[in-house]
């Protein structure tokens, strides 16, 4: 993964606009950064069936919950207030 990758798995999960995902105010955060892209790409997946269900009535506020934590936290590395954190979320 690199800088390149990061950004546009941001792009695209900011694309369903649920959440925002903030990207780094600085250059040197991208490498904290880099290695969540993965787990963005998934939560991107997570995030639109999370979407679609919430538009036929079916609404899971544990999971908006676990997606709201993760962005949470990616947001505050990108702004340098929280350091790189290994984090099991459950979505």
């Amino acid at each position: 993964m690199n800088k390149e990758n990061y950004i546009n798995a941001i792009n695209e999960f900011n694309s369903i606009k649920s959440f925002n995902m903030l990207l780094p105010t600085k250059e040197a955060y991208y490498e904290k950064l880099i290695p969540y892209t993965d787990d963005i790409v998934s939560l991107t997946q997570e995030l639109t069936n999370l979407e679609k269900n919430r538009k036929c009535g079916l609404f899971n506020i544990k999971h908006s919950n676990e997606i709201c934590l993760f962005v949470v936290h990616i947001n505050q590395v990108s702004n340098g207030i929280r350091e790189y954190m290994d984090i099991e979320y459950e979505y």
